[in-house]
């Protein structure tokens, strides 16, 4: 995977993010697990790549935290 890969993932999560943002609570919980996912993401594109950095990804999918 490259720069690009990386940044279209982190846009996709960024969108579903602002989607459920946007809704009145017809999904339960689902900021948090749209969190996790991005959070496994992150760990599966960091042993993929020895650069990688996952804050920045994480910022870019719009996740203000990384998970203990």
């Amino acid at each position: 995977m490259n720069r690009k890969d990386f940044e279209a993932v982190a846009q996709i999560i960024r969108f579903e993010v602002v989607f459920v943002e946007d809704t009145d609570g017809h999904c339960y919980n689902c900021r948090e697990r749209i969190r996790h996912i991005a959070n496994e993401l992150a760990d599966y594109l960091a042993m993929r790549h020895p650069r990688f950095d996952v804050d920045k990804f994480l910022t870019a999918c719009g996740v203000k935290y990384r998970r203990k």
